[in-house]
């Protein structure tokens, strides 16, 4: 990654986050997202994921900030 690039990395396990049988379509980069006053940053959608219990799903979103 280069220098003006802010990262966000998140991890899903199956059954650690209760996201089992369900279909995982897309993902979003909020600020403040708990405060209720979130902005979405950055959004990204992709083909259906299915977690089982023992999966692991890691999503890297990667966002060109300042000048370039």
């Amino acid at each position: 990654a280069g220098d003006n690039v802010f990262t966000a990395v998140a991890t899903f396990g199956g059954f650690a986050d209760s996201v089992t049988s369900l279909a995982l379509t897309e993902a979003g980069l909020f600020n403040h997202a708990s405060s209720g006053q979130a902005t979405m940053m950055q959004r990204v959608t992709f083909a259906s994921v299915v977690l089982a219990n023992s999966d692991i799903f890691r999503l890297t979103l990667e966002t060109n900030v300042g000048s370039s």
